[in-house]
């Protein structure tokens, strides 16, 4: 993954992310039915969010260029940063109230919740799928980079004993 075009799709997704679930967070307050839906999509869109944000943050770090993994896999990141603008793309508009001056009835919600249950957890596989495959490039590239200080420590132990 180039890092500059990179960065700027990872803060695009990081963006929609926040907007998607600043929606949700709108819905939760207004749809008493869905909550328990409401609450796991959001939690997956906050997932995916902090696992881009990692990514981010270690791409714009000083040793960017040395996370193996990432660099490695650039094209499933790219397939997951993909899948992960479209699934945040195809929320952002399912969830849009489509009308801003939605009226008050007494007794009865503004919004309506426009996702099956389904939907809904399409939704969460597909977003739990870029997750996973972001945390597992993350836990591999943590792994490596610390596996020459660990190899350091034990030639050290071994000259001591």
């Amino acid at each position: 993954m180039e890092a500059v075009g990179g960065a700027a799709s990872v803060i695009a997704i990081v963006d929609l992310s926040a907007k998607v679930g600043s929606l949700l967070s709108q819905y939760a307050k207004d749809v008493r039915r869905a909550n328990a839906d409401i609450e796991r999509l959001r939690s997956e869109v906050a997932n995916l969010k902090n696992a881009w944000e990692s990514v981010k943050k270690l791409l714009s770090g000083p040793n960017g260029a040395k996370l193996v993994t990432l660099q490695q896999f650039a094209g499933e990141l790219e397939a997951a940063l993909k899948e992960s603008r479209s699934q945040l793309e195809q929320l952002d508009e399912r969830l849009e109230p489509k009308t801003r001056h939605l009226a008050w009835i007494p007794g009865r919600s503004s919004l309506k919740w426009p996702l099956e249950k389904k939907d809904v957890g399409t939704a969460i596989e597909a977003l739990s799928r870029c997750t996973n495959l972001i945390s597992l490039n993350l836990l591999v590239d943590h792994t490596y980079a610390s596996l020459p200080l660990n190899e350091t420590q034990t030639n050290k132990l071994q000259v001591i004993s």
